[in-house]
């Protein structure tokens, strides 16, 4: 049986949709095969998800031939990401359950072998380009849940298991995770780092102010212990408060990067 199922993958840091085609066919020797152009990362990914299968307590075609066909195969599939939209499109296409929806959805997310989701990084870029593709319903790993919901126009469900993207799929309701504090705007929440603690460099930070009032871009060019970083870790000090749009945009970076150690959004 033939069933497909759309993710994306991270492209620096904006995401990519990709198609993901099972098909899952008798067969005399069973095998298990990714094209597509997938990475090595991913063609590994083959055990790991068998094993979060079973021991999810489903069973896996072991007798079958099983093809997943990452589309567009024009360019290489990183990450691990597409655990989870695999493992599924496998149950599904097997008959182990039927979604009851039958369209304006995706799923991303690693699996661990255990069967639980891993929460990875890029999410916000990820779930903007399935956005952007027209989907508005977003299956991922709960950790991920709240950096997902920042996305105006999406509808994002953490789930813990592959069991818990089941379940949702076939009509249950799912528990929302837990959220932390929205990001504030108060001015007192920006950096402590200020132009005020530095002594000397007179002509460095008349430089840095003029450089940040017009916009323009800085080098620092200076032996090791000049005062470089001293004068970088400033700089978020001087500029206005982000946007929306701008602190989106700086999650998207350190998120893409695997630099977001805290939950919600980053305002520099």
């Amino acid at each position: 049986m033939f069933t497909r199922l759309v993710s994306a993958d991270l492209f620096g840091i904006d995401g990519r949709t990709v198609e993901v085609e099972v098909d899952v066919q008798k067969s005399k020797l069973g095998n298990f095969v990714i094209s597509g152009l997938p990475s090595k990362g991913i063609r590994e990914s083959r055990e790991r998800i068998r094993s979060a299968i079973l021991n999810s307590g489903h069973p896996y075609p072991g007798s079958h031939r099983i093809l997943v066909n990452l589309a567009p195969a024009a360019w290489e599939k990183r990450g691990s990401g597409l655990d989870l939209p695999i493992a599924l499109g496998i149950l599904v296409a097997q008959g182990t359950f039927r979604p009851v929806l039958a369209k304006g959805w995706a799923a991303l997310g690693e699996l661990t072998p255990g069967g639980a989701t891993r929460a990875g990084s890029g999410t916000l870029g990820l779930v903007s380009a399935l956005r952007d593709a027209g989907y508005d319903r977003v299956i991922l790993p709960a950790e991920n849940w709240e950096e997902g919901s920042a996305v105006p126009g999406v509808t994002c469900i953490g789930v813990t298991s592959i069991d818990d993207a089941r379940r949702y799929l076939v009509g249950e309701e799912l528990p929302r995770p837990p959220t932390t504090a929205a990001p504030t705007r108060d001015p007192s929440s920006r950096t402590p780092l200020d132009f005020s603690e530095v002594i000397g460099h007179e002509r460095p930070k008349r430089a840095i102010a003029l450089a940040v009032a017009g916009e323009h871009n800085l080098l620092f060019v200076g032996s090791p212990g000049a005062g470089k970083s001293l004068l970088a870790r400033r700089i978020p000090g001087l500029l206005p408060d982000p946007t929306d749009e701008e602190i989106l945009e700086i999650t998207k970076i350190h998120s893409a990067a695997g630099l977001k150690t805290v939950p919600g959004l980053l305002r520099c």
